[in-house]
């Protein structure tokens, strides 16, 4: 029931706040149910300035945000109990071993990620790249997921994510 109560409020909140109305196509204004439809029609300067609109107006939410996160970690001290404690049983673990797993799968990154970065940043910095080292200190053995980071082209990457427009 909680939960309910809140999403209504949620929908509530998010219809009455997350409105442009100066942004409107075919008579209808830009809200945050309709925007994705309305996004085809905009063009790119009117999609920023939805999008700038929408986060500044998004602050609102914070304290409907807050107090959902207040409740719920208040029923969580009311059971004695936690998120991850749930979960684990759930899942038919401890949170020790979840811990241990994250510790493990964490271990296993670090020398492929270290590496991909470092390659990254010689082919953006260049020599200066050299002094980009601060990911060094947590090198470790990741040769497990080395090939998902040989099948990838950092820069390319990089380049795709700077060049999406809103």
């Amino acid at each position: 029931m909680l939960s309910t109560r809140w999403h209504q409020r949620w929908l509530n909140t998010v219809d009455n706040v997350l409105i442009a109305p100066n942004l409107a196509t075919g008579g209808e204004p830009a809200t945050w149910h309709n925007w994705k439809h309305l996004e085809q029609a905009l063009d790119a300067q009117s999609r920023r300035r939805l999008f700038a609109e929408f986060v500044s107006q998004s602050e609102q939410l914070t304290p409907l945000i807050q107090e959902r996160y207040s409740a719920v970690r208040q029923l969580y001290a009311e059971h004695d109990t936690t998120p991850l404690h749930v979960f684990a049983h759930r899942e038919g673990t401890t949170p020790e071993a979840l811990r241990a797993l994250a510790r493990e799968i964490g271990s296993a990154c670090r020398e492929p990620f270290q590496s991909s970065l470092q390659d990254l940043a010689s082919q953006v910095f260049g020599a200066r790249s050299r002094r980009l080292n601060c990911a060094r200190s947590i090198s470790s053995d990741v040769r497990a997921l080395a090939p998902l980071f040989a099948r990838r082209d950092p820069l390319a990457d990089v380049r795709v994510a700077f060049s999406a427009r809103l």
